[in-house]
């Protein structure tokens, strides 16, 4: 079975059953710069419509965990479409 895929549906599985929290205001402002860069220039990033599980295997030099992102862009091309990203 395909490593990734296993991880992305644990991933999933971990958003599904966790409890939406607010990003932190860090958080929330690293996702904001990386909504910007990803926004066709009329997209916009919802911070109070993303979530975030923090993940402590994903440790390495300069940070003690990582955290895995759901975020939403809406409104790109001037419609009403929305998309979702994982960032991890």
């Amino acid at each position: 079975m395909n490593p990734l895929l296993v991880l992305l549906f644990l991933l999933w599985s971990g958003f599904a059953l966790a409890a939406p929290a607010a990003l932190p205001d860090e958080l929330a402002e690293e996702a904001g710069m990386l909504g910007s860069i990803l926004s066709d220039g009329r997209a916009v990033f919802y911070p109070e419509s993303a979530s975030y599980l923090p993940l402590s295997s994903l440790s390495g030099p300069g940070y003690s965990n990582g955290v895995a992102v759901l975020m939403t862009l809406e409104g790109w091309g001037g419609g009403a479409t929305n998309n979702q990203y994982l960032a991890l």
